[in-house]
Order: C-alpha cells, then sequence, then structure tokens
C-alpha cells in the first residue's frame, strides 16, 4: 500500500510521545484506530512504532518535525545486549518503558488532549503537575489501556478516560515524575519546584537517565532490609502502585543519605547486585561517582567515619 498524506495534519507537541501523536492524528482523521497503519508497515499488528518508521509518518501525517531519535523509542544491540533508544537517551532496561502499557493522567488529558512521552517511563507513576496517580487500567471495563484504541481519551469499550477517577499521588512520586519531564524536555536543565527532595532531584542531574531510573529502582525496590527479591522481579514493568512505593522509598533513602551524609543505616536496603552491575556497565564518570558511594567502595571500607565526598579516591566531582 503506497501512503499518501492525510488530510488533517499536525505537528507533534514538543513533550508527545510518537504513538500518542499518532494515534491523535488517526482519530482527528476518523480512523478507527492505529491498526490501519500496518496495511502501509506490510505487518500483521502494530504494535508500537520505532525509528525505522519515522520517514514514513513524517510523510502520511505531513510533520516535518519527526526526523531523528528524539521523537521516539527503538530498540538495539551493543554487543549482544539490547538497549532502547527512548527519546534520544539510552535506556538498558526494558522493564523501565512501557512501550505496550500505556498509562495516562485523565486530569492532563481534560486540559490537553494528548499523551506525553514522560508517561512511557514505568518510574513516572505519578502527575507532576495535578498531584495524581496515573492510571493504566479503564475504570468502566477494567481492561489495560491500549494503544490499539479509538482515540487518545477512549477506551476501546469506548469510555472516556478524562472521566476516570484518580488517586493522590506521593510527593516523591510526583517530584520523581517531574523530574522525568523536565529531563526529557529540557536535557540536562532541572527547574526545581519548592520540594523537600530538591536536593536528591539536583543530584541527580548529574547523571545519564537510565543510571538514574536503575538506582531508583535498586533502592527502592526492597521494603525491609532482609527482603529476598523475586527471581525475575528485575525484568517486570512494576504496576503503578508498585512504582509508586519504590520511587517514595528510594527518594526518602537518597534523601537521608543526602542530609546526614552517612549511608551505614539503610546500606542493606539497597539492592548491591543492581548497583554492581550498573557500575560495570556505565561508562559515564558521574554514574560510577555516586554508585561507587552508594556501594561504600574506597576509603570508607577502611574508616567508616569517612566522609561521603571521599568515597571514590579517583572522584574529582563533588556530588554529595
Amino acid at each position: 500500500m503506497t501512503p499518501t498524506p492525510l488530510p488533517i495534519k499536525a505537528e507533534p507537541f514538543s513533550d508527545e510521545s510518537l504513538m500518542g501523536f499518532v494515534l491523535r492524528l488517526s482519530e482527528m482523521n476518523h480512523m478507527e484506530n492505529i491498526q490501519w497503519l500496518s496495511y502501509i508497515f506490510h505487518v500483521q499488528r502494530i504494535h508500537h512504532l520505532t525509528l525505522h518508521h519515522l520517514p514514513t509518518i513524517a510523510w502520511v501525517f505531513g510533520s516535518h518535525a519527526i526526523n531523528s531519535p528524539e521523537y521516539c523509542i527503538s530498540s538495539g544491540r551493543d554487543g549482544g545486549q539490547v538497549f532502547f533508544n527512548a527519546y534520544g537517551h539510552i535506556i538498558k532496561r526494558s522493564f523501565l518503558l512501557r512501550m505496550r502499557r500505556p498509562q495516562v493522567c485523565a486530569a492532563c488529558l481534560q486540559e490537553n488532549n494528548y499523551l506525553r512521552k514522560s508517561w512511557d517511563f514505568s518510574m513516572a507513576s505519578g502527575c507532576s503537575f495535578h498531584r495524581l496517580r496515573l492510571i493504566d487500567r479503564c475504570e468502566k471495563c477494567s481492561r489495560n489501556l491500549s494503544w490499539n484504541r479509538p482515540g487518545v481519551s477512549l477506551c476501546t469499550c469506548g469510555h472516556d478516560i478524562r472521566r476516570s477517577r484518580q488517586s493522590n499521588t506521593s510527593e516523591e512520586a510526583a517530584a520523581l515524575s517531574g523530574w522525568i519531564y523536565q529531563r526529557l524536555s529540557q536535557p540536562m536543565v532541572w527547574q526545581a519546584s519548592s520540594t523537600d527532595y530538591e536536593p536528591v532531584l539536583s543530584l541527580l542531574d548529574h547523571l545519564t537517565l537510565d543510571s538514574v531510573l536503575r538506582i531508583v529502582w535498586a533502592t527502592g525496590v526492597k521494603k525491609v532490609p532482609d527482603e529476598r527479591i523475586e527471581v525475575g522481579t528485575g525484568s517486570r514493568v512494576l504496576s503503578i502502585h508498585n512504582a509508586e512505593d519504590c520511587v517514595g522509598r528510594s527518594l526518602s533513602r537518597l534523601k537521608g543519605v543526602v542530609l546526614n551524609q552517612d549511608i551505614s543505616e539503610i546500606r542493606s536496603l539497597f539492592s548491591e547486585n543492581i548497583l554492581r552491575s550498573l557500575i560495570d556497565e556505565t561508562h559515564h564518570v558521574a554514574d560510577q561517582v555516586l554508585i561507587s558511594q552508594l556501594l561504600l567502595q574506597g576509603k570508607r571500607r577502611e574508616n567508616p567515619k569517612a566522609s561521603l565526598l571521599n568515597l571514590n579516591p579517583l572522584s574529582q566531582i563533588r556530588l554529595f
């Protein structure tokens, strides 16, 4: 099938996801859902659109802006290891993304009927604008939301998602979601709001997005020190409630480290194996420094009272 431009065209919003843009334009052009694109791309079903699809999408929807990896999530391989380029950020674990399990903020959809990039990240469980927990399930039919729905704000059953009830989210979840939103919109620029977690969020600004999300997971996934992490937990997307809880524990613990300059009391609450695998994989100096501090490497092993500023003797970056 040879693609032709649609009669109604538009450009994506700066913080709009690619799948959301395609769904919005399909709805505007009175398409039943996004599966009409399967004929254009010669596949049985559209699950998620990637960098490979961008040129055709740009032509069909009349967009001049969609022309780089910053507009989509694509997978690749590096030495046999799968990674994802998510809106210009390399993410090395699939469970940090919700590519096939969309989540939304009904209040945002009431104000602006489009889907944000930040909602594609599993650790973004709350809305920083409305302080509400995101939703990924239709309250009418109880099914998970799908990309293959008739409209941005419509479930496959026809229910208007904008009418969904939402619960308040935690301060930590709203703070991290806001940080992720800013990081995607303006890389390396965090415009801190009045939050108790500003010191932690400012600290994370020095790190890659991949390391931030994995550190949050590793420092928040355990509820108690002796808890054994269930096999497979590190490969599954957390539910919104579990992600919110994980983020809450992580930011609270990291805040204690930053303010008290002492990690000894909460080190057993961290997933050490995850942190060690991360320091082996990252090549970013700031990532290595902070993870080394969390792992108590360097001088602290010899002197438990040593300042966290000196945990990595090779570090020239002041983080804590």
